[in-house]
């Protein structure tokens, strides 16, 4: 049976992810901030294991990091990201930027010993150099900078 552990699946289209993987028979793990109230992620019925996870928090990272050095994870997909309304750059930058290579990284072993050897990363056509939707202000700008990252990290990531 595949695996897939989604980063950011409370609501949206993390939750959107988790309800048709459990659907077509995959193992799913799921992260979420608020462990102790999911929401409607607590509800799904089926394969799947809820994950506390803020990817700002390097002992969330590492914890969750832990749960799978002895397990494959056949797709892994970061979905977590903020709009950035009241926030700071810093903060969005840490969140939409940052984030998502210091998860994938810690879980980068546990993917090259799957089958399937997955990572998704979500955008947005915001983050488009070439005629994304205006104006898209810091999200969008947010979203240019971890497309040009992944671009630079993605050819790394294959060598495994």
């Amino acid at each position: 049976m595949p695996s897939v552990l989604i980063i950011g699946a409370s609501r949206g289209i993390g939750l959107g992810f988790a309800e048709v993987y459990v659907t077509l028979g995959w193992k799913v793990h799921a992260t979420t901030r608020t462990i102790n109230n999911p929401g409607k992620l607590g509800i799904i019925a089926g394969d799947i294991s809820l994950h506390e996870l803020d990817v700002i928090n390097a002992d969330h990272i590492n914890n969750l990091a832990s749960k799978f050095e002895k397990q494959s994870i056949d797709l892994l997909i970061h979905n977590a990201g903020v709009y950035g309304t009241n926030m700071n750059s810093e903060a969005v930058i840490n969140i939409n930027v940052e984030a998502p290579f210091n998860v994938i990284n810690k879980l980068i072993r546990s993917v090259e010993v799957s089958d399937q050897k997955k990572v998704a990363i979500l955008t947005s056509k915001m983050g488009s150099r070439n005629g994304g939707p205006t104006p898209s202000g810091l999200y969008g700008s947010s979203k240019a900078f971890l497309n040009d990252r992944y671009r630079e990290t993605h050819p790394k990531w294959l060598e495994k």
